[in-house]
């Protein structure tokens, strides 16, 4: 559930949009490693991971999920957070 702090904070569409998936497969899409970086473009989220050497991975998304920030939180379709990045 959503604390009043959280849920007073603006969030965005996250792109790009992938397929549908069910919930069951969303815990191995995160598999990849790396840290979650973030940032609003043209009114919409894109994330990254990125590894020890910079390197930025485009992560794309199922439409279900949103984003807001500080710090950055990924939110499911029930505004629940699934991940936070502490360093966003």
């Amino acid at each position: 559930m959503a604390t009043d702090e959280q849920a007073a904070r603006r969030s965005f569409d996250l792109e790009p949009r992938g397929p549908h998936l069910s919930h069951r497969t969303i815990g191995t899409l995160a598999q990849g490693g790396g840290n979650p970086v973030g940032a609003v473009v043209d009114g919409t989220v894109r994330t990254w991971l990125t590894d020890p050497h910079g390197q930025l991975t485009l992560i794309v998304w199922p439409g279900i999920f949103r984003a807001r920030f500080n710090p950055l939180e990924v939110l499911d379709d029930k505004a629940t957070w699934s991940h936070v990045a502490e360093n966003a």
